[in-house]
């Protein structure tokens, strides 16, 4: 089935009309091993809407990124969006387990991220509400404090989340799915939206897989 990048944006638009709840206090979050080269305040501590360790939504720039964590540890990078598209960026902590993806778009806030990925099996990243890669649906869902709606597994943006119905998390938030589970019913495949609370996925090992957040 063919795709057009317009369909991410689609979805990236439905989650952005949910409400914006005020994030939970990143204090509660434990602080790990700081790398070589990071400043000491990057606690690897995701507020989505407010910063990615040291890197503020207040000073966002390929200049502030730098500041943040360090010039050898940034390099320029396109970032892959899905569909064959690009858009320009850095990645920071590049071929680490640390590694993050700065995506810009210029056509709509080039001083901004459009947003920042996480996809690193192993990263110490995680949100301050303990979203991290590797985590399961249920938890998922546990930590959204209700069941959420999410893109049918099988092409480029399978397994997206899309809409967070109105729980803990919105549209700073991007949460990609991945189906670990032998025999999967063909019901999750496809373009459709599946619910968290689907009888038919408690058996399966459907875990997160990539996490994408705005600033």
């Amino acid at each position: 089935m063919i795709r057009t990048f317009s369909l991410i944006l689609l979805a990236l638009t439905a989650l952005a009309c949910q409400p914006n709840p005020k994030p939970a206090n990143s204090q509660n979050a434990s602080e790990q091993e700081t790398p070589a080269g990071a400043p000491p305040k990057n606690d690897f501590v995701i507020v989505p809407g407010e910063r990615v360790g040291p890197f503020a939504s207040d000073a966002a720039t390929e200049t502030d990124l730098v500041k943040a964590f360090g010039e050898a540890n940034v390099e320029a990078a396109s970032i892959g969006v899905g569909e064959g598209f690009e858009l320009p960026g850095f990645k920071v902590y590049p071929g680490t387990k640390n590694e993050l993806e700065v995506a810009y778009d210029p056509d709509a806030s080039p001083n901004r991220p459009a947003f920042i990925r996480v996809s690193q099996e192993e990263t110490p990243w995680k949100t301050d509400a303990g979203v991290t890669l590797g985590i399961t649906l249920q938890e998922l869902q546990q930590l959204n404090g209700k069941p959420f709606l999410f893109s049918g597994f099988g092409w480029d943006y399978g397994g997206r989340v899309t809409d967070w119905n109105g729980g803990a998390f919105n549209s700073n938030l991007m949460i990609s799915l991945d189906n670990f589970s032998e025999n999967a019913p063909e019901d999750i495949f496809g373009d459709r939206e599946i619910s968290s609370d689907n009888p038919m996925l408690q058996r399966l090992k459907i875990r997160v897989w990539m996490m994408e957040v705005r600033m």
